[in-house]
């Protein structure tokens, strides 16, 4: 049995002020710069991770992801397996019951993991974003 991706553990992610001599690594779990030497790393920055999208958010997600995998050759084949492995399945007709197999089993699961505590309801990004949608409708 494979564990859906909303439960899996992800990676720290690396953040970063846009500089042009940053590289971030694949994946975004890290960064390198000369500049970085001296700095330290923090943990006063939250990311937030969003696994669980819409079906429609979850196509274009797999479409731009995928095409990328497809065509790059200097990554091994294990980078990215699970875009690469979903790319595939447009072509099968199987990217929508992959979806609700794997991403989102439905309301009723749903509703039992977040009456569990199994999962959370993350409010905090549309919280933050609020003022700023308001000041755009005035």
């Amino acid at each position: 049995m494979s564990v859906p991706l909303a439960m899996r553990r992800i990676a720290p992610k690396a953040t970063h002020r846009g500089a042009g001599n940053v590289v971030v690594v694949q994946g975004c779990h890290d960064a390198f710069a000369l500049s970085f030497r001296d700095k330290r790393f923090t943990s006063a920055i939250l990311t937030c991770h969003y696994p669980i999208r819409s079906l429609h958010q979850f196509r274009s997600k797999v479409r731009n992801a995928g095409s990328d995998y497809a065509i790059n050759r200097e990554l091994p084949r294990c980078v990215g397996d699970r875009f690469r492995y979903w790319y595939a399945l447009p072509q099968q007709g199987e990217l929508d019951d992959e979806y609700r197999d794997v991403q989102y089993r439905g309301p009723d699961l749903l509703r039992e993991r977040l009456a569990s505590g199994e999962v959370l309801e993350d409010t905090r990004l549309a919280t933050s974003l609020r003022p700023a949608q308001l000041a755009v409708r005035a």
